[in-house]
């Protein structure tokens, strides 16, 4: 975490980088976003209508 520089003492290296704050934000932004689009009505899966009859499919030529 540091280099020993005496017998007690110790030195440490402090950075600041100001574009990282661009980089959390692009996280936050899309996280908002996917938990919209997870929200959306339209995406969700839908029951099948138990009430609507079968459909039969016959072959072609088959005299039904």
């Amino acid at each position: 975490m540091g280099e020993p520089v005496g017998p007690r003492a110790w030195g440490l290296r402090l950075q600041y980088k100001p574009m990282i704050l661009w980089v959390w934000g692009g996280f936050v932004l899309m996280s908002v976003g996917a938990v919209l689009a997870a929200c959306d009505r339209r995406y969700r899966a839908r029951e099948p209508n138990r009430r609507a009859a079968p459909v039969l499919l016959a072959a072609p030529g088959d005299p039904s």
